[in-house]
C-alpha cells in the first residue's frame, strides 16, 4: 500500500482516538493504488497541455478510472502526503471523491456530477456533502473542487497513457487455461496475500508492430491478481480493456501498488512536451 493509505486503513480499525475522520476509510483497501509523488510537480506544471484555459479536458480517451475504486497519492511542496479516493457511483456518470491529508484531520468529501459524460470543468456539477459541510467557506468551495478536478485529470492522463503499440501476442486457448486452473484446485484460504510494487514509467507509446510475437504466461500459473482498466491500440484504434481479476486463487492473491515515475530518457508523452 502507499504510506498514507496504510495509515488511514490502520486508523479505521481503531475503536477510539482515530485521527482520520472519513467516510470511505475502510474502502481504501479495495482500491488500486497509485503513488504519483515523483511526477506530481512536473504534471502540475504541464497541466495547461492537458486542460485548456477554458476548463476542457483535451484527452478524453484518457479520462477513466483504472479501477473502481482508485486511490491517488502524492507529496506536495511542503513534504506533506495527500491522497484522493475516487469511486464511480453505480449506473451514473457521477464520481465521488474523498480528499485526505497526513495528520489528524477531517477528510473533505464531494461529488463530481456527469464527470464521465462531460469532462469539462465548466459543465460538470459539484456537490458538497453533509459530511464536509462547513469545512470550506462558500467562496473557497468552487476553487477547491476545480483544483481537485485538475489534479485528478492530469494524473489520470499520465497513468492511462498506452505504453505499447502493435505488440503481437500468442495467447493460450481460453478453455485450456480454465482446465489448468481447475486442475490445481483451491486449498482453503488463500495461501499468500502479498503486496507488490509495479513501476509505471510515463513514456510515449512504444511501437512494437515490427517485433516478433511473444508468448504470454498461462493464467493458471499466476496467483490471483487484479488487472487495471487500460488502453490498447489495436489496428490503429484505441480499445479500453475493462478491469478484471486474473490468475489462480490456489496460488494465493497478489495486490499491487503502482509507483508512477518519470521517463528514464526524459521523453514524455506528447501532451507533456515529448517529440511528436
Amino acid at each position: 500500500m502507499t504510506p498514507l493509505a496504510k495509515d488511514i486503513t490502520k486508523d479505521s480499525i481503531r475503536r477510539n482516538n482515530g485521527k482520520y475522520i472519513g467516510v470511505y476509510n475502510k474502502e481504501i483497501v479495495d482500491a488500486q493504488m497509485f503513488d504519483v509523488s515523483k511526477i506530481h510537480e512536473f504534471a502540475c506544471a504541464n497541466s495547461p497541455n492537458i486542460i485548456n484555459k477554458n476548463g476542457s479536458f483535451l484527452f478524453n480517451d484518457l479520462f477513466f478510472l483504472p479501477s473502481n475504486p482508485t486511490w491517488i497519492e502524492w507529496i506536495d511542496d511542503t513534504g506533506e502526503r495527500l491522497g484522493i479516493f475516487l469511486k464511480k457511483l453505480d449506473s451514473t456518470d457521477h464520481m465521488v471523491f474523498e480528499f485526505f491529508k497526513n495528520g489528524p484531520s477531517r477528510s473533505i468529501l464531494g461529488v463530481f456530477e456527469n464527470v464521465f459524460e462531460e469532462s469539462d470543468v465548466n459543465k460538470m456539477g459539484f456537490r458538497e456533502t453533509k459530511h464536509s459541510s462547513g469545512l470550506l467557506s462558500p467562496e473557497d468551495t468552487t476553487n477547491f473542487y476545480t483544483e481537485v478536478f485538475r489534479i485528478i485529470t492530469i494524473h489520470l492522463a499520465f497513468i492511462n497513457t498506452p505504453r505499447i503499440i502493435g505488440r503481437k501476442i500468442h495467447l493460450p486457448h481460453a478453455s485450456f487455461q480454465r482446465k489448468l486452473a481447475k486442475a490445481k484446485g483451491t486449498i482453503g484460504k488463500y495461501p499468500i496475500q502479498a503486496w507488490t510494487e509495479l513501476i509505471l514509467e510515463v513514456t510515449p507509446p512504444k511501437d512494437e508492430s515490427d517485433a516478433p510475437a511473444c508468448e504470454t504466461v498461462l493464467t493458471g500459473e499466476k496467483a490471483l491478481h487484479f488487472v487495471r482498466s487500460h488502453l490498447r491500440i489495436v489496428g490503429g484504434k484505441l480499445v479500453r480493456v475493462s478491469a478484471h481479476w486474473r490468475g489462480n486463487a490456489a496460488l494465493g492473491i497478489k495486490r499491487t501498488r503502482y509507483s508512477v515515475v518519470p521517463p528514464k530518457n526524459g521523453v514524455w508523452p506528447e501532451y507533456a512536451g515529448a517529440l511528436p
